[in-house]
């Protein structure tokens, strides 16, 4: 075990030092990259003042990307997707064309420059199993737009019907190219007759469907619930009802002590991106991780132009996950509702750290790490560094509650929480806090000229870097 965690390690330094590119130093996707690893190799400044702010809407889980001309995209729950200019102008905003859409995660920038979005929007469908009138339910159905980077609209794709149903996710897509076609990889939720059905979908950049890989079934949903035509309050019910879970003690936790500053209601859980992992040895051969967001994390390999299934971890009881993070540290690492924190080797799937440490609430955060330490956040707002032996090496308090994942420079870390963003050391030192409300849900980016960016109240928020 020592002799892996050492390989690991050592290639991690070497893949983080051969790689310092222009291009390498944007963050197109939702936690940096198509890893999920929340770090770019940048010195950045603390997070002290913006050089400017600006009104983008309600946004819920949706974080900013960077392209690698600077433009940073964010989408919001009223269906639009807003383009800035580095210095806060606004440069486009398109409103997606399904009326009543929302955008809940964020968008990401494709290599080939153009926007990957998902749109969701809630319906009503009357069940008529009952043998009488029938009972309306309300689902959510869910579409991958591409724009390209004028915000011209180029296709929208409809997640194809199974038994009836359409999917619906709150993921944020993820992106891979192996230099000829692009690739969206898209975890999808499927309900019927009270099951819930997990498919991984493959799109192409035209969007045509090139696969849809079976994840898993359960009697369990977060998609479908109540009955009755009240649409405007569906986003907040089927959110809050995954919260409300958490909230309510339906894992137990001991929450001695005082209580840390909330974070709005109804937020809910988001489904969980997957991860891609393409760095030598497997760039012409790319991992993709996913998790089910149920019990099952499941690890695919590219073959010709197909997905094969290499390994698959089934937990005993059902969990709500963090996305899997592929950190430059080589190691696979995940955060769980039931406050477990789990590390894993990527390519086998072998657990690298036991036991695994347990928290005082659930991780919704994912992790980021350079070297040796992985750093993320419990709902209760502890920050955490966590040694690649599975030991916690060293702890703080936010003060304020998160499920928000860490954005990580070569010498800083920035937390958002409900009260504010903080700027930490890699020794969790904290630099400073700047203070505001609505934050702790979207995560915080760092763009290619050192800028921090954040989402809070409502308003994206933009932290130079000093030179």
């Amino acid at each position: 075990m020592k002799r892996l965690l050492k390989q690991l390690s050592t290639f991690c330094i070497v893949a983080a030092l051969v790689s310092v590119t222009p291009a390498a130093y944007a963050w197109p996707q939702f936690h940096a990259d198509g890893a999920n690893s929340g770090f770019v190799a940048l010195r950045t400044s603390p997070a002290r003042q913006p050089a400017w702010s600006i009104e983008v809407g309600p946004v819920l889980h949706a974080s900013p990307v960077v392209g690698t001309d600077g433009t940073v995209y964010i989408g919001n729950m009223n269906g639009e997707l807003s383009a800035f200019n580095s210095n806060g102008t606004l440069r486009w905003r398109r409103t997606l064309p399904r009326r009543g859409e929302r955008i809940m995660a964020s968008p990401s920038v494709g290599q080939d420059g153009n926007l990957y979005v998902i749109g969701t929007f809630a319906a009503i469908v009357r069940d008529h199993r009952d043998g009488r009138g029938g009972i309306e339910r309300r689902v959510l159905q869910s579409y991958l737009h591409s724009y390209d980077a004028s915000g011209n609209l180029r296709w929208t794709h409809t997640f194809p019907e199974i038994n009836g149903q359409g999917g619906f996710t709150s993921a944020a897509p993820k992106t891979w190219s192996d230099g000829q076609t692009l690739y969206v990889f898209v975890p999808v939720l499927y309900t019927y007759s009270n099951q819930a059905n997990r498919y991984l979908a493959v799109i192409d950049q035209s969007g045509t469907v090139v696969g849809r890989y079976y994840l898993s079934t359960s009697e369990r949903s977060n998609a479908v619930i109540g009955v009755g035509p009240d649409i405007r309050g569906f986003f907040a019910d089927v959110l809050g009802k995954i919260w409300d879970c958490v909230r309510l003690s339906c894992i137990e936790f001991d929450v001695s002590g005082l209580p840390p500053v909330p974070l709005p209601e109804n937020v809910g859980w988001p489904h969980p991106p997957v991860a891609i992992l393409d760095r030598p040895p497997h760039a012409n051969q790319p991992l993709v991780i996913v998790d089910d967001n149920e019990q099952n994390l499941v690890a695919y390999r590219r073959s010709g132009s197909c997905l094969q299934e290499i390994w698959r971890k089934t937990d005993r009881q059902p969990r709500n996950a963090s996305a899997p993070s592929v950190l430059l540290n080589g190691l696979l690492a995940v955060g769980y509702s039931n406050g477990f924190f789990k590390v894993y080797d990527p390519a086998i799937g072998n657990e690298v750290a036991r036991p695994w440490p347990r928290v005082d609430s659930p991780i919704a955060a994912s992790p980021a790490a350079f070297v040796r330490q992985m750093y993320t956040v419990s709902q209760r707002g502890r920050f955490l560094a966590i040694d690649n032996n599975g030991s916690i090496w060293k702890e703080t308090y936010l003060g304020a509650e998160s499920m928000a994942a860490p954005a990580m420079s070569f010498n800083y870390l920035y937390v958002s929480d409900a009260r504010g963003l903080s700027t930490f050391s890699p020794t969790l030192e904290r630099v400073n806090t700047y203070q505001v409300e609505g934050g702790g849900i979207s995560s915080p980016t760092i763009a290619a000229n050192g800028t921090v960016y954040l989402i809070a109240g409502g308003r994206l928020y933009a932290f130079p870097r000093n030179n």
